[in-house]
Parts: C-alpha cells; structure tokens; sequence
C-alpha cells in the first residue's frame, strides 16, 4: 500500500508499538500525532482449530491506522478449559515476523507454530513442550513468496512432521518432511504437479497426516483428495463415486484409527468454475479411507464459491465420527448438527454470529454441543465465534483488545 509505513509487532512485548501481556495494543509508533484517534481499525483470524473439550488456539491480529502509519498487533492464543492464555512466541519481533502461517498442535503441551518475514522472504518455525509457556526457536526452515502464501504444517508425533510452504503469485511449493521435531527438514516433493519433475504434489493445499506414511491432502483447486501412503513423496487421487461428485470440493479427512469421515461442499458447477453452494455431504470409511461411503447430504443456503476451489468457505467440521457439524446461511445463519453420524439431524437459527450473508468461513467442533465459528465482520474484520449450547447462541471472543 503505497505510503504506508507498516510495523509488524508481537502481541506479548510491551514496547511502543507492540502489545501488553493481556492483549492490549501498546502506544501508536512515531510519527503519529498525539492523541490523535485511530482512522481504523481492522481484526483478523488466523490459523484456528478447536482440538479437543476444553482445548484449541487461534491467531489473532488488530490493525490501527493512524494517518499515514498502519501498526499491527499479532497474537496466538490458547482456550485451555475455558481460559483463553496469549502464548505468542516471544522472538517473534525480533525475527521480523509478519504473519503466523500456521500453529498445529499434537496435544495440550506440545504444538509448532510456522511464522513468516516477508523481507527476507523465510519460514521461521518455533516449538513448545509446555503448552505454550516457553519456546524454542529453530530459525528460518524455508522459504515462500512474500504475496500472502501459507506454510502448512502437520505433525503425527514429537518427532515426525511435515511441513509445505506455499508461494501462490508463482504458484509453486514444495513438502518437507522432518524427523527430528522440525530442526531439520528435507525436500519430499514439489509442485504443482504440472510444473516440476516427480515426485511432486497433486496440488498446494493444507495437508493431515495420521501416520508416519499415511497423509492426506485436500482443497484442491480441483475440488479433489488426494493420499499418500510412502510419507509424502508419492501421492494417488481419492475417488469417491457419488450422483454429484464432479461438483464437489473435498475437505481434508478426520480419522479414529480406520474410522474416518470427510465432507465436501457441493456447488452449482465444477470446482474449476465460479459457482453458488447447494448441499453439504459426509462421507464415511471403516478401513483407513480406501473406500468411502455417502452418509448424508444436508442443504445450505446459496453463497458464492470462487474458480479453483480456494474461497475461504468450508462451512462444515467433523468433531469425531459421529458428530458433524454445517454452520451457513445468509439472512440467517443455520446451524446443523448431527450426533449420530448422519442419521438425525438438529436445525437451529444462530443468535449472535454475523447477520451479513454468507458471512461464515470455517467451523470447529469438539463435541454436539461446543464449536467455534470464524466469520466476516464488516467490510474488512474476521472475528471468532464460540458456542457451548450446541449452536443456539454465540459469543465472540476478543482476543486483541484495543
């Protein structure tokens, strides 16, 4: 943004132009006039994931603009039974960290978090063994391109992982795999698969692995899933054959030892066509996702779908095999949920998220009845949603207070 002076600051250091301990924006940077009140003010939602009752994270950022000086706060945030703790990295000012890529998290105590510097165009990646009290830094660990690409990350245990930076402008990414809980990393495979030698990706898209060979990979611009089976060098198309399978658009599967399921969001056209949603449909496997069955298809209301498969629009969550979740709607929000893997369904209207349309973009579920929204607020904001009564009411949750 030509003009614009931007300064990048970590939500725990208290300095000027950072942030208190609680969250709090600390003094505007230099160059603003004194007293003077904010133009704007813009909230994000990063990387989000409820994980289990009583624990998830979530990234949050709160920009200020001042005349000609835009500050930004970034913060990473634990819910640990019901106790929301700002866990951000401290060496996050001090590597010049512009965005969190990606947190994941294996359990309550051990979790990465993959950060980005746009100038000098790294990856930096950081580690905690104690829920995020203390970190450990293992430097700059790959490289995209500074144009808002992602890094995803998935670990299986503390010491095998994977990680996939992702430079859209190209496009072009590669997988590394490491197995030494992310000091060091080697090259799987590259992609996209039309633009590299083999072995490479079918696409660039978030992946979940479940074992040290087993690895999944979905939102894809094609609307397909993809699985590897070698941990990561070679990867095989997942057919499922359904009535309106070439409308579909694939989310990433959950597991329970063999037991999975996977939803996709049906539109109007093709993945590689702009579309509007239509249905929502689950799929069930009892043998490690080689063969997959249709549960059940619930409607939506119409909101728009971009081209590729890559809108910010995945209105489903799969909270274990049983309980599912679909939160969409336009001039309300309809909640949908099953306990029972399909079989019954419980339909509320949503106190409390967003009344814009279409305004949902992700959800999160832990059981029937907790679950997390992320959601467009206004113009420019995107905002955390939470419910504890199984959707009926929402609360949003600030996590960066001015």
């Amino acid at each position: 943004m030509r003009g614009l002076s931007v300064v990048a600051c970590v939500a725990v250091l208290g300095a000027i132009g950072g942030a208190s301990a609680d969250g709090s924006l600390a003094a505007a940077p230099s160059g603003s006039p004194s007293g003077h009140q904010p133009d704007s003010v813009r909230t994000g939602i990063g990387p989000t994931r409820l994980i289990e009752p009583g624990f998830g994270y979530s990234v949050a950022y709160r920009t200020v603009t001042r005349g000609t000086t835009l500050q930004t706060a970034i913060g990473v945030f634990v819910d640990d039974a019901g106790q929301w703790r700002n866990v951000t990295p401290p060496m996050l000012r001090t590597d010049g960290i512009n965005t969190i890529d990606d947190v994941t998290f294996l359990d309550r105590q051990h979790g990465w978090v993959a950060a980005y510097n746009c100038g000098k165009v790294a990856v930096y990646l950081y580690r905690t063994n104690d829920g995020g009290r203390s970190w450990q830094s293992f430097g700059k660990v790959g490289y995209h391109s500074c144009g808002g690409g992602p890094t995803f990350l998935s670990f299986v245990g503390l010491q095998h992982g994977w990680m996939e930076p992702v430079s859209p402008n190209a496009p072009e990414g590669e997988l590394l795999g490491t197995r030494d809980g992310g000091r060091t990393w080697a090259r799987l495979a590259s992609g996209p698969s039309s633009q590299v030698l083999q072995p490479a990706l079918p696409c660039l898209a978030p992946i979940r692995f479940v074992s040290a060979a087993i690895g999944w990979t979905a939102r894809c611009g094609d609307g397909g899933m993809f699985s590897t089976h070698d941990g990561g060098r070679r990867w095989g198309r997942v057919t499922i054959r359904f009535a309106d399978s070439s409308r579909a658009r694939f989310d990433l599967p959950s597991f329970d030892g063999s037991a999975g399921v996977v939803s996709a969001t049906l539109g109007t056209r093709p993945p590689s066509e702009a579309a509007a949603t239509r249905n929502v449909a689950f799929f069930g496997s009892q043998d490690g996702g080689r063969v997959w069955s249709l549960q059940s298809i619930r409607p939506i209301a119409s909101c728009p779908l971009e081209g590729d498969a890559s809108a910010d629009l995945w209105p489903t969550a799969v909270a274990n095999t049983r309980v599912w979740w679909v939160v969409a709607g336009r001039r309300h929000q309809i909640v949908q949920v099953t306990a029972d893997a399909g079989q019954h369904w419980r339909a509320v209207i949503a106190r409390g998220l967003p009344t814009e349309p279409c305004s949902v973009m992700s959800v999160s579920a832990s059981s029937a009845r907790v679950a997390w929204v992320v959601a467009r607020r206004g113009p420019a904001s995107t905002a955390l949603f939470e419910t504890s009564d199984g959707g009926s009411t929402w609360h949003q949750v600030n996590l960066l207070h001015g």
